[in-house]
């Protein structure tokens, strides 16, 4: 009968080196989840840039579309603290922006006029993917590689 609860006694709980191991393997793949979950958010951040810009393009071929020429001035569009869209200077296109995302259009006069532009390129910042930017160029009819602006931040 004694030995009995002797053996039971010592089946009890946890040693040491038992908790040491699973602590251990918790920061293991905690140091593994971490860094992959921020990059995560640095990835959704750039897409939200991109799809404003592609969404940007096709509000941008719609006014063609209508009036016959691209927009003739730039222009910088933001979100508002009130979630609304702010074009400044104001124009007649209609766009809609992320939460973060600033969006400038350029036309480039290339073969057309100041008037009439033949073509134009539309800069996508998300302001949580500081110093980086992507362009979308009407010209080539695409998006390009996420580039440093030089403007600080962390870029990665």
């Amino acid at each position: 009968m004694l030995e009995s609860i002797r053996t039971k006694r010592d089946e009890e709980g946890f040693t040491l080196i038992e908790l040491l191991v699973v602590v251990i393997i918790i920061g293991i793949l905690a140091a593994i989840a971490i860094p992959v979950f921020l990059n995560q958010r640095q990835n959704a951040w750039r897409g939200s840039a991109e799809s404003d810009a592609r969404n940007a393009a096709i509000e941008i071929e719609s006014f063609m579309t209508r009036t016959g020429a691209y927009p003739a001035a730039g222009f910088v569009a933001t979100q508002n603290t009130a979630g609304e869209t702010t074009i400044t200077p104001a124009t007649n296109v209609d766009l809609r922006v992320s939460d973060g995302v600033t969006l400038t259009y350029a036309p480039v006069v290339g073969t057309g006029t100041a008037a009439a532009p033949a073509s134009y390129t539309i800069t996508a910042v998300h302001a949580a993917v500081g110093g980086e930017q992507v362009v979308y160029n009407s010209a080539t009819g695409g998006l390009g590689q996420w580039t440093t602006t030089g403007t600080g931040g962390s870029g990665t």
